[in-house]
Protein backbone atom coordinates (compact mmCIF):
# COMPACT_ATOMS: atom_id res chain seq x y z
CA UNK A 1 0.00 0.00 0.00
CA UNK A 2 1.16 3.29 -0.68
CA UNK A 3 1.16 5.61 2.43
CA UNK A 4 -1.22 8.40 2.20
CA UNK A 5 0.96 12.07 1.10
CA UNK A 6 0.45 14.79 3.41
CA UNK A 7 -2.33 17.05 2.90
CA UNK A 8 -1.97 21.10 2.80
CA UNK A 9 -3.95 21.75 5.88
CA UNK A 10 -1.45 19.44 7.84
CA UNK A 11 1.76 21.07 6.69
CA UNK A 12 -0.58 24.27 6.39
CA UNK A 13 0.62 25.86 10.29
CA UNK A 14 3.91 26.42 9.52
CA UNK A 15 3.82 27.27 6.02
CA UNK A 16 1.32 29.62 6.28
CA UNK A 17 3.34 31.60 8.97
CA UNK A 18 6.68 31.63 7.06
CA UNK A 19 4.47 33.07 3.92
CA UNK A 20 2.79 35.71 6.33
CA UNK A 21 6.24 36.49 7.89
CA UNK A 22 7.04 37.63 4.31
CA UNK A 23 5.02 40.74 3.76
CA UNK A 24 4.65 41.56 7.55
CA UNK A 25 8.58 41.92 7.50
CA UNK A 26 8.55 43.41 3.68
CA UNK A 27 6.15 46.03 5.60
CA UNK A 28 8.10 46.65 8.14
CA UNK A 29 10.86 47.89 5.74
CA UNK A 30 9.18 51.14 4.69
CA UNK A 31 9.48 52.74 7.84
CA UNK A 32 13.04 51.48 8.20
CA UNK A 33 14.44 52.89 5.24
CA UNK A 34 12.50 56.24 5.80
CA UNK A 35 14.70 56.38 9.13
CA UNK A 36 17.48 56.11 7.70
CA UNK A 37 16.92 58.24 4.86
CA UNK A 38 17.32 61.14 7.47
CA UNK A 39 20.95 60.36 7.86
CA UNK A 40 22.27 58.40 4.77
CA UNK A 41 22.80 58.56 1.25
CA UNK A 42 20.01 57.47 -1.11
CA UNK A 43 22.58 54.57 -2.79
CA UNK A 44 24.84 54.32 -0.08
CA UNK A 45 22.00 53.25 2.31
CA UNK A 46 21.07 50.41 -0.76
CA UNK A 47 24.40 49.40 -1.16
CA UNK A 48 24.59 48.55 2.61
CA UNK A 49 21.25 46.88 2.84
CA UNK A 50 22.21 44.57 -0.17
CA UNK A 51 25.55 43.63 1.04
CA UNK A 52 24.48 42.50 4.42
CA UNK A 53 21.84 41.09 2.55
CA UNK A 54 24.11 39.06 0.71
CA UNK A 55 25.41 37.93 4.04
CA UNK A 56 22.70 35.82 4.23
CA UNK A 57 23.94 33.73 1.42
CA UNK A 58 27.11 33.25 2.04
CA UNK A 59 26.23 29.50 2.67
CA UNK A 60 25.32 29.58 -0.73
CA UNK A 61 28.01 31.14 -3.03
CA UNK A 62 29.12 27.83 -4.15
CA UNK A 63 26.92 28.28 -6.35
CA UNK A 64 28.83 30.89 -8.79
CA UNK A 65 30.99 28.31 -9.76
CA UNK A 66 27.73 27.20 -11.94
CA UNK A 67 27.34 30.62 -13.39
CA UNK A 68 27.21 30.71 -17.21
CA UNK A 69 26.99 34.07 -19.25
CA UNK A 70 23.13 33.51 -19.37
CA UNK A 71 22.34 33.59 -15.78
CA UNK A 72 24.75 36.52 -15.34
CA UNK A 73 23.04 38.03 -18.00
CA UNK A 74 19.49 38.12 -16.49
CA UNK A 75 20.78 39.35 -12.95
CA UNK A 76 22.17 41.69 -14.25
CA UNK A 77 18.86 42.82 -16.03
CA UNK A 78 16.70 42.37 -13.59
CA UNK A 79 18.90 43.33 -11.04
CA UNK A 80 19.61 46.53 -12.39
CA UNK A 81 15.79 47.02 -12.86
CA UNK A 82 15.19 46.43 -8.88
CA UNK A 83 17.84 48.75 -7.89
CA UNK A 84 16.33 51.49 -10.20
CA UNK A 85 12.88 50.54 -8.81
CA UNK A 86 14.02 50.80 -5.08
CA UNK A 87 16.36 54.04 -5.88
CA UNK A 88 12.79 55.84 -6.86
CA UNK A 89 10.82 54.14 -4.23
CA UNK A 90 13.53 55.58 -1.66
CA UNK A 91 12.97 59.10 -2.83
CA UNK A 92 9.74 58.53 -2.91
CA UNK A 93 9.79 57.97 1.28
CA UNK A 94 12.15 61.21 1.41
CA UNK A 95 8.76 63.38 1.11
CA UNK A 96 5.63 60.72 1.78
CA UNK A 97 4.26 58.64 4.60
CA UNK A 98 5.23 54.65 5.14
CA UNK A 99 1.23 53.52 4.18
CA UNK A 100 0.97 55.63 1.45
CA UNK A 101 3.96 53.92 -0.60
CA UNK A 102 2.81 50.81 0.11
CA UNK A 103 -0.29 50.94 -1.21
CA UNK A 104 0.81 52.58 -5.08
CA UNK A 105 4.12 49.98 -4.89
CA UNK A 106 1.43 47.68 -4.72
CA UNK A 107 0.19 48.29 -8.02
CA UNK A 108 2.74 46.59 -9.36
CA UNK A 109 0.49 43.52 -8.91
CA UNK A 110 -2.48 45.53 -11.23
CA UNK A 111 0.37 46.96 -13.98
CA UNK A 112 2.00 43.22 -14.46
CA UNK A 113 -1.01 42.20 -17.10
CA UNK A 114 -1.05 45.40 -18.54
CA UNK A 115 1.96 45.32 -19.45
CA UNK A 116 1.86 41.73 -20.63
CA UNK A 117 -0.64 43.23 -22.89
CA UNK A 118 0.69 46.28 -23.97
CA UNK A 119 4.03 44.92 -24.87
CA UNK A 120 3.79 41.29 -25.55
CA UNK A 121 0.47 40.97 -26.64
CA UNK A 122 -1.34 38.80 -23.87
CA UNK A 123 -5.24 39.16 -23.84
CA UNK A 124 -6.14 41.32 -21.40
CA UNK A 125 -9.69 40.16 -19.42
CA UNK A 126 -12.51 42.44 -18.18
CA UNK A 127 -11.58 41.48 -14.61
CA UNK A 128 -8.37 43.41 -15.23
CA UNK A 129 -10.61 46.31 -16.82
CA UNK A 130 -12.15 46.58 -13.25
CA UNK A 131 -9.40 46.10 -11.46
CA UNK A 132 -7.35 49.41 -13.14
CA UNK A 133 -10.93 51.64 -12.68
CA UNK A 134 -10.38 50.37 -8.98
CA UNK A 135 -7.03 50.95 -8.86
CA UNK A 136 -7.05 54.16 -10.77
CA UNK A 137 -9.23 55.68 -8.48
CA UNK A 138 -7.80 54.69 -5.03
CA UNK A 139 -4.29 55.81 -6.70
CA UNK A 140 -6.01 59.18 -7.17
CA UNK A 141 -7.44 59.92 -3.93
CA UNK A 142 -3.65 58.60 -2.22
CA UNK A 143 -2.00 61.04 -4.82
CA UNK A 144 -3.82 64.13 -5.09
CA UNK A 145 -2.68 66.09 -2.75
CA UNK A 146 -5.54 68.72 -1.39
CA UNK A 147 -2.75 71.65 -0.64
CA UNK A 148 -1.73 71.37 -4.16
CA UNK A 149 -5.23 71.71 -5.13
CA UNK A 150 -5.70 74.61 -3.07
CA UNK A 151 -2.64 76.20 -3.61
CA UNK A 152 -3.03 77.78 -7.84
CA UNK A 153 1.29 78.32 -7.62
CA UNK A 154 2.01 74.86 -7.72
CA UNK A 155 2.82 72.84 -10.79
CA UNK A 156 1.67 69.48 -9.96
CA UNK A 157 -1.60 68.47 -8.06
CA UNK A 158 0.47 65.49 -6.93
CA UNK A 159 3.02 65.05 -4.23
CA UNK A 160 6.71 64.59 -5.44
CA UNK A 161 6.68 61.34 -3.18
CA UNK A 162 3.85 59.55 -4.73
CA UNK A 163 5.27 60.35 -8.03
CA UNK A 164 8.34 58.03 -7.42
CA UNK A 165 6.85 55.50 -5.57
CA UNK A 166 4.61 55.53 -8.35
CA UNK A 167 7.57 55.04 -11.26
CA UNK A 168 9.21 52.21 -8.74
CA UNK A 169 5.74 50.18 -8.98
CA UNK A 170 6.25 50.41 -12.29
CA UNK A 171 9.51 49.08 -12.24
CA UNK A 172 8.84 46.51 -9.98
CA UNK A 173 6.59 45.09 -12.89
CA UNK A 174 9.01 45.09 -15.48
CA UNK A 175 11.18 43.41 -12.56
CA UNK A 176 8.48 40.37 -12.23
CA UNK A 177 7.92 40.36 -15.80
CA UNK A 178 11.58 39.57 -16.69
CA UNK A 179 12.55 37.49 -13.85
CA UNK A 180 9.35 35.35 -14.68
CA UNK A 181 10.76 35.05 -18.26
CA UNK A 182 14.21 34.15 -17.59
CA UNK A 183 13.57 31.58 -14.66
CA UNK A 184 11.35 30.26 -17.29
CA UNK A 185 13.70 29.79 -20.07
CA UNK A 186 10.58 30.72 -22.66
CA UNK A 187 9.66 33.67 -24.37
CA UNK A 188 7.20 35.88 -22.22
CA UNK A 189 4.42 35.77 -24.56
CA UNK A 190 4.63 32.01 -23.84
CA UNK A 191 5.35 31.87 -20.52
CA UNK A 192 2.52 34.53 -19.49
CA UNK A 193 -0.25 31.43 -21.51
CA UNK A 194 0.36 29.43 -18.48
CA UNK A 195 -0.36 29.60 -14.68
CA UNK A 196 2.19 26.98 -12.99
CA UNK A 197 6.28 27.08 -13.32
CA UNK A 198 7.93 24.11 -14.47
CA UNK A 199 11.02 22.93 -13.70
CA UNK A 200 13.08 25.28 -13.55
CA UNK A 201 16.77 25.30 -15.19
CA UNK A 202 17.91 27.96 -13.85
CA UNK A 203 18.82 27.91 -9.65
CA UNK A 204 16.77 30.41 -7.88
CA UNK A 205 19.27 30.72 -5.24
CA UNK A 206 21.86 31.26 -7.32
CA UNK A 207 19.91 33.89 -9.39
CA UNK A 208 18.76 35.68 -6.42
CA UNK A 209 22.60 36.32 -5.43
CA UNK A 210 23.39 37.42 -8.82
CA UNK A 211 21.30 39.77 -8.79
CA UNK A 212 21.86 41.06 -5.05
CA UNK A 213 25.56 41.33 -6.52
CA UNK A 214 24.47 43.71 -9.51
CA UNK A 215 22.16 45.79 -6.83
CA UNK A 216 24.65 46.23 -4.86
CA UNK A 217 27.27 47.06 -8.23
CA UNK A 218 24.72 49.97 -9.40
CA UNK A 219 24.30 51.36 -5.64
CA UNK A 220 28.47 51.99 -5.39
CA UNK A 221 29.03 52.83 -8.68
CA UNK A 222 26.03 55.85 -7.94
CA UNK A 223 27.24 56.36 -4.57
CA UNK A 224 30.94 57.20 -6.21
CA UNK A 225 29.13 59.33 -9.00
CA UNK A 226 27.41 61.54 -6.46
CA UNK A 227 29.79 61.95 -4.25
CA UNK A 228 28.07 60.14 -0.89
CA UNK A 229 31.37 59.44 0.40
CA UNK A 230 30.33 55.74 1.57
CA UNK A 231 33.42 54.64 3.07
CA UNK A 232 33.34 58.31 5.08
CA UNK A 233 29.59 57.33 6.72
CA UNK A 234 29.03 58.72 10.32
CA UNK A 235 26.81 55.70 10.90
CA UNK A 236 25.74 55.91 14.47
CA UNK A 237 24.73 52.89 16.42
CA UNK A 238 21.52 52.89 16.16
CA UNK A 239 21.55 52.97 12.58
CA UNK A 240 24.00 50.18 12.06
CA UNK A 241 20.94 48.10 13.94
CA UNK A 242 18.77 49.45 11.42
CA UNK A 243 20.52 47.66 8.79
CA UNK A 244 21.19 44.57 9.54
CA UNK A 245 17.03 44.25 10.52
CA UNK A 246 16.59 45.55 6.84
CA UNK A 247 19.05 43.68 5.26
CA UNK A 248 18.72 40.00 7.01
CA UNK A 249 15.10 40.68 8.27
CA UNK A 250 13.62 43.18 5.89
CA UNK A 251 15.49 41.15 2.25
CA UNK A 252 17.15 37.92 3.28
CA UNK A 253 14.57 35.79 5.34
CA UNK A 254 11.29 37.05 3.27
CA UNK A 255 13.19 35.71 0.14
CA UNK A 256 14.38 32.10 2.34
CA UNK A 257 10.38 32.25 3.12
CA UNK A 258 8.91 32.84 -0.12
CA UNK A 259 11.49 29.68 -2.19
CA UNK A 260 10.57 27.52 1.00
CA UNK A 261 6.83 28.47 1.57
CA UNK A 262 6.07 28.00 -2.30
CA UNK A 263 6.71 24.60 -2.41
CA UNK A 264 3.59 23.84 -0.73
CA UNK A 265 1.32 26.90 -1.49
CA UNK A 266 -0.27 27.61 -5.09
CA UNK A 267 1.09 30.98 -6.79
CA UNK A 268 -2.33 32.43 -6.48
CA UNK A 269 -2.82 31.88 -2.49
CA UNK A 270 0.49 33.16 -2.03
CA UNK A 271 -0.06 36.35 -4.00
CA UNK A 272 -3.25 37.04 -1.87
CA UNK A 273 -1.03 36.92 1.31
CA UNK A 274 1.45 39.31 -0.29
CA UNK A 275 -0.99 41.55 -1.29
CA UNK A 276 -1.68 42.10 2.53
CA UNK A 277 2.26 43.98 2.61
CA UNK A 278 0.64 47.55 2.27
CA UNK A 279 -1.75 46.64 5.42
CA UNK A 280 1.62 46.14 7.31
CA UNK A 281 3.21 49.26 6.08
CA UNK A 282 -0.03 51.76 6.98
CA UNK A 283 -0.03 49.62 10.40
CA UNK A 284 3.64 50.00 11.17
CA UNK A 285 3.79 53.76 10.13
CA UNK A 286 0.85 54.59 12.61
CA UNK A 287 2.20 52.83 15.13
CA UNK A 288 6.00 53.71 15.08
CA UNK A 289 6.17 57.06 13.60
CA UNK A 290 2.56 58.82 13.98
CA UNK A 291 1.26 58.77 10.52
CA UNK A 292 -1.93 60.38 10.12
CA UNK A 293 -4.75 58.37 8.86
CA UNK A 294 -6.96 59.88 6.51
CA UNK A 295 -10.18 58.88 4.77
CA UNK A 296 -8.36 59.58 1.78
CA UNK A 297 -5.76 56.57 2.52
CA UNK A 298 -8.81 54.05 3.93
CA UNK A 299 -10.58 54.64 1.00
CA UNK A 300 -8.19 54.64 -1.57
CA UNK A 301 -6.08 51.60 0.41
CA UNK A 302 -9.22 49.33 0.07
CA UNK A 303 -10.05 50.47 -3.31
CA UNK A 304 -6.35 49.24 -4.62
CA UNK A 305 -7.19 46.55 -2.25
CA UNK A 306 -10.46 45.28 -4.16
CA UNK A 307 -8.02 45.84 -7.40
CA UNK A 308 -5.62 43.45 -6.29
CA UNK A 309 -7.51 40.90 -5.16
CA UNK A 310 -9.70 41.18 -8.73
CA UNK A 311 -6.39 40.52 -10.37
CA UNK A 312 -5.62 37.90 -8.08
CA UNK A 313 -8.74 35.87 -7.62
CA UNK A 314 -8.34 32.41 -9.95
CA UNK A 315 -11.24 31.30 -12.51
CA UNK A 316 -13.53 28.62 -11.71
CA UNK A 317 -12.81 25.50 -13.80
CA UNK A 318 -15.87 24.86 -15.66
CA UNK A 319 -17.46 21.51 -15.09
Amino acid sequence: MEKPQKTQSKVGKEVYLALFLVPLLWGTTFIVTKHLTRGIPIFSLTCIRHCIALIGFIPAFRKLKHANMRIIQAGCLTGGTNFFAIALQTYGLLTTTSGKAGFITSLYIVLIPIFLWMFYGRKIQKKIIIAVILSASGLGLLMLDPKNLANSENSSIFAVGDLYIAGSAVLFAFQLIFTEGFVKEKRIKEIVESKKLGNDEIDPILFVILQLIAIVLFSFLFSIFFQENIFQLPISKTEGWLFIYLGILGTTLPFLFHNWGQKFISSDKTGIIFSTEPIFATLFGIWIDREPFSWRLAIGGVLIMVSIMIVLKKPRNKI
